[in-house]
């Protein structure tokens, strides 16, 4: 099963381009693996931790955190409040093209990762700071609209670059058992609930909330790039739409765009689908706009 949840919807991220000289330099990739038969996991890693030391995330209702790294203090302010934590804490990273996460929707919650562990965060609210320590490697995946639940990016397997998607609760601090539920829509539009295997495997490539307040995640895999819908505002099953393996090709020019009131996949400005049925009480499917020549679709890994 490659599919992943992701981000938490925003309008977008200032930053004051000053890069971290805690935060090792990394040396830029491209955003497909050039080799899919012969991928090395750092080929599909996004690195999970902004390396801005002054920057700011705007959410989808207008409140903007700040967030100044200072070496052994990090600095974060909104309108309302001004915090101080110690040590090093910033923002999550959550695609290949750099969209940033850690912010609710509502503006109430703001979550940093440990710029030098992967098992710590800092749960920013009201003016205070509660620091959450978790056993295992994780990443900011999303943050629910009300800023209630952290979605976590757990590595289960670094040398194969597989993942699960958790769940934290942040009134009590704790790690909720188990991984998110999906339901995957094959390129076809057929409906095939999965269940069991957590492991996942595919790298984000885009972003964008939804008209219908879920967030969407445009992904490539090793198969067929796809489309993960998160649903940050009640908290059920998230949805994977399959798109055609044929556009794995054109994977790097896919966009997610939302005109109106609909979610479609675009390429270098061509529409190609339409993502539907995320609202209660409808049936979820894809309407493809450009229909490949054929929708074989080949095994996931």
């Amino acid at each position: 099963m490659t599919c992943v949840l992701a981000g938490s919807p925003l309008i977008s991220t200032r930053v004051n381009a000053v890069p971290s000289s805690s935060t090792p330099t990394t040396v830029a990739r491209p955003l497909i693996p050039p080799n899919t038969e012969e991928f090395t996991a750092s080929d599909w890693i996004v690195d999970p931790v902004s390396p801005i030391l002054d920057e700011s995330i705007r959410t989808a209702r207008g409140v903007e955190w700040r967030v100044q790294r200072r070496g052994s203090a990090t600095e974060v302010s909104n309108a309302k409040d001004s915090i101080s934590i110690d040590g090093d804490w910033a923002l999550g990273i959550v695609t290949a093209r750099g969209h940033r996460s850690g912010a609710s929707a509502d503006g109430t919650t703001l979550v940093l990762a440990n710029a030098r562990s992967r098992d710590r965060f800092a749960v920013v609210r009201a003016g205070k700071v509660a620091l959450l320590k978790f056993s295992g490697t994780f990443a900011i995946d999303a943050v629910s609209n009300d800023g209630r639940l952290l979605y976590l990016i757990e590595t289960t397997d670094a040398e194969n670059a597989t993942y699960a998607v958790r769940k934290a609760d942040l009134v009590t601090g704790k790690l909720i058992a188990g991984a998110v539920e999906n339901i995957d829509v094959d390129a076809t539009g057929r409906v095939i609930k999965e269940d069991g295997d957590p492991k996942m495997r595919g790298k984000p490539l885009d972003r964008t909330p939804g008209p219908d307040g879920w967030i969407y995640t445009l992904y490539y895999s090793d198969s067929h790039p796809y489309v993960h819908a998160l649903d940050s505002a009640g908290g059920g099953p998230g949805l994977c739409f399959d798109l055609p393996n044929q556009w794995n090709a054109k994977a790097e020019s896919l966009r997610l765009v939302v005109p109106g009131d609909t979610m479609t996949v675009e390429s270098s400005g061509r529409p190609l689908a339409r993502l539907l049925g995320t609202r209660v009480g409808t049936q979820p499917k894809i309407e493809l706009i450009a229909k490949p020549s054929s929708h074989n679709r080949t095994k996931r890994r």
